[in-house]
């Protein structure tokens, strides 16, 4: 996995950079983004790992010795190797069971998989690219494909591949939503609008589950609607309103609405109730991060 990123976090960087030639806050809460974006399709690799992968591989071995012209055991065998991240092996797997079942289209979606998680991804493109061509709604396909556009500062073909994939998702989840708001951030001619009627088009078909409620409470607050932002706080549910982390994101809003008073009830509640937690967690890197943010918070509303 670190030199899985080591490979990428240049690339995801040079990415959030694009033309501004320098990272802001936003730009390194984008980067962020961005690499976890990537964590998503390699994360399954990891698990195959620790789930007797050098067994299998065995025995896809073992039945090759007796199959030697089964395409589909070449394939999954290097489906295996690519997740283990050995790449020629994987390549050379994958190459021969093109050879014997060129019908099998599958073999580019996993080069193109192999080609990004390796880091080459002009040549992850043109797998899927050729992928695509032949399995046209394969919503797997231009997820992954989005995700080396991204990397590749296309944003709008990005943007594009993403919606490609959120029509023909059958159960909607919020990593598409989420993924295509921060390609649209990213496109020069994109705006907070943009990203936000995307994220709602996702809330409206999931919920406002907080992986996309939360980014559209952030963008809310960068175009100054701050309002808006606290009413989709609280569409939020219960619970997780009252977590230090967002009790000090309402208080922040309030601030910004005027309200004073309730915007400093509401910073004391906090620091009271990190005060109250066991060392072990008041001493967290998170919990401090919190108690300076809302003693800054607070700070701010006594001038």
């Amino acid at each position: 996995m670190m030199m899985m990123l080591r490979t990428l976090l240049p690339r995801v960087l040079c990415t959030v950079r694009g033309a501004r030639g320098d990272t802001t806050h936003r730009d390194h809460g984008l980067l962020f983004a961005c690499v976890l974006s990537l964590l998503c399709c390699v994360a399954p690799a990891q698990v195959y790992a620790h789930a007797g992968i050098h067994e299998r591989i065995d025995e896809y071995s073992r039945q090759l010795l007796a199959h030697p012209n089964d395409a589909a055991l070449y394939y999954a065998r290097g489906e295996l190797y690519r997740a283990h991240q050995k790449w020629d092996l994987a390549l050379a797997d994958l190459d021969r069971a093109q050879q014997l079942d060129p019908a099998l289209a599958e073999v580019d979606l996993a080069r193109g998989k192999l080609w990004l998680e390796s880091g080459s991804v002009k040549r992850a493109v043109t797998a899927l690219d050729r992928y695509l061509s032949r399995r046209t709604a394969h919503v797997d396909g231009y997820a992954t494909r989005a995700r080396a556009n991204v990397l590749l500062r296309h944003f709008r073909r990005a943007v594009a591949d993403y919606d490609q994939a959120i029509a023909g998702l059958k159960n909607a989840t919020p990593e598409y939503y989420r993924e295509r708001a921060q390609a649209v951030l990213q496109a020069s001619d994109g705006s907070v609008e943009e990203a936000l009627a995307g994220l709602d088009a996702g809330i409206h078909a999931i919920g406002p589950v907080v992986s996309l409620q939360g980014l559209a409470i952030e963008l809310e607050q960068r175009r100054s609607a701050y309002g808006a932002a606290l009413r989709r706080l609280e569409q939020l549910p219960p619970l997780l309103q009252s977590t230090p982390k967002w009790q000090v994101i309402r208080c922040e809003i309030l601030h910004h609405l005027g309200r004073i008073q309730e915007a400093r009830a509401v910073l004391s509640g906090v620091l009271d109730r990190i005060s109250a937690m066991p060392a072990s967690r008041r001493k967290s890197t998170v919990m401090q991060g919190l108690r300076m943010r809302a003693e800054a918070a607070l700070g701010q509303l006594e001038r």
